[in-house]
C-alpha cells in the first residue's frame, strides 16, 4: 500500500539491522522466513522485541506434534504455514492451527485431552508460557549484559585501585625516603649556614686589611711620589753641578795653560797637572843659607803660591757658582 508508513526495523542473526519498512513489507518478510518468533524487531521507537511480541507479524499458528510425544513446534505465520515447502517438513499428524479458533482432527482418538477445547487451551496455555519465557529470556539476557558491563566496569576499577596501591606505596615509600633526604639536606643547609657565617667574618677581616693595606699602599705612592720628586731635583742639581765642573775643569785648565805661559812652560801639556783641592800642610824649613838663584824653582815656587792662593778662593766662596766666582776674577 503506498500511503502506509515506513516505522518497522529488524536485526538478522549477523547485527545486521534493516528498515525502515511499512507493514506489508514486514509482513511478506515474516512469510518468507526471514523474520522469524524470536527475531529482534522495533517499531521505531528505540525499543527492541521480539517478533512474536508484535500482533502485525501474525505470529499466530501452533503445531502440536502427538506422536512420538506432545510437543508444540511454532510459532509461525499462517501464510509461512500454507507454503508447500514448510508443509512437507512438518509433522504429518497433530498440526493444528489455534489463533483461527479452529482445531484439526489429526490426534489419535481417546487420547486425553488431544482434541477439543482443553487441547486449544493447553495449546493457548504454552504459547502464553513461551511469550513469557521469551520476555523473561530477554530481560535475563539484558541483565546478563549489564552484568557483564559491571563486570568489566568492576574489572577495571580492580585494576585502578591496584594500581592507585602500588602508586600509593611507592609514593610513601619515596616519601620516607625525601623526608629523609630533606632532613639530610636541611642539616647540610645549617652546617653551610655556619660555614657562610664564617666565610663572611673572614671576609670582612680580609676587606678591613685590604683596607688597610690599600692607605698603606697610598702612603707608599705619596713618599715614592715625594722621592721621586725629590730625586728629580737632585738630578737637576747634579747635572747643574756636573755642569758647573766640567766648566771649572776647562777654567783650570786654561788657567794652568796662561800661568804656565807667564812663567815659561813651553805648552799646556807641560804644566804641572793640577793637585787636588786639599788643605796643604805648612812645613816650616829650617833656616838655611841662601842658595844660588835657581829660575826653574822660582817658577815652580810661584805656581804653588798660585794654587795656594785659588784654593782659598775657592773655600771662601762657598757655594757660589764657580763661573760667577771666575767671571769676576
Amino acid at each position: 500500500m503506498p500511503n502506509e508508513k515506513k516505522i518497522w526495523f529488524f536485526r538478522a542473526a549477523d547485527g545486521t539491522e534493516t528498515g525502515p519498512l511499512a507493514e506489508s513489507g514486514l509482513h511478506e518478510r515474516v512469510v518468507s522466513g526471514e523474520i522469524a518468533s524470536e527475531t529482534p524487531v522495533s517499531r521505531g521507537d528505540g525499543v527492541w522485541k521480539p517478533a512474536l511480541a508484535f500482533d502485525e507479524c501474525g505470529f499466530d499458528c501452533l503445531v502440536l506434534r502427538t506422536e512420538p510425544s506432545l510437543d508444540v513446534l511454532g510459532p509461525f505465520s499462517r501464510e509461512y504455514l500454507d507454503r508447500p515447502d514448510i508443509l512437507e517438513t512438518l509433522p504429518g499428524e497433530g498440526r493444528f492451527f489455534v489463533r483461527s479458533g479452529t482445531v484439526a482432527d489429526a490426534a489419535a482418538s481417546g487420547t486425553p485431552g488431544s482434541s477439543g477445547s482443553a487441547l486449544v487451551e493447553r495449546v493457548l496455555s504454552a504459547e502464553r508460557a513461551l511469550r513469557d519465557t521469551v520476555g523473561k529470556l530477554g530481560e535475563l539476557g539484558k541483565l546478563l549484559s549489564e552484568l557483564d558491563a559491571a563486570k568489566k566496569a568492576l574489572a577495571a576499577k580492580s585494576s585502578a585501585l591496584d594500581t592507585a596501591n602500588k602508586t600509593l606505596a611507592a609514593t610513601m615509600a619515596e616519601s620516607g625516603k625525601s623526608a629523609k633526604d630533606l632532613a639530610d639536606a636541611k642539616k647540610s643547609l645549617v652546617g653551610k649556614e655556619s660555614e657562610l657565617k664564617a666565610a663572611k667574618k673572614s671576609l670582612a677581616a680580609k676587606d678591613a686589611e685590604l683596607d688597610a693595606a690599600k692607605k698603606s699602599l697610598a702612603a707608599k705612592d705619596a713618599e715614592l711620589d715625594a722621592a721621586k720628586k725629590s730625586l728629580a731635583e737632585k738630578d737637576k742639581a747634579f747635572a747643574a753641578l756636573h755642569g758647573d765642573a766640567e766648566w771649572m775643569r776647562g777654567a783650570v785648565s786654561d788657567l794652568l795653560a796662561e800661568v804656565g805661559r807667564r812663567f815659561g812652560a813651553k805648552s799646556a801639556s807641560d804644566a804641572v797637572p793640577a793637585p787636588e783641592v786639599v788643605e796643604p800642610e805648612i812645613v816650616e824649613d829650617p833656616p838655611k843659607p841662601d842658595p844660588a838663584p835657581d829660575p826653574e824653582r822660582e817658577r815652580t815656587a810661584k805656581m804653588a803660591a798660585l794654587e795656594s792662593q785659588l784654593q782659598k778662593e775657592l773655600r771662601m766662596a762657598g757655594s757660589a757658582p764657580l763661573r760667577n766666582l771666575f767671571k769676576k776674577r
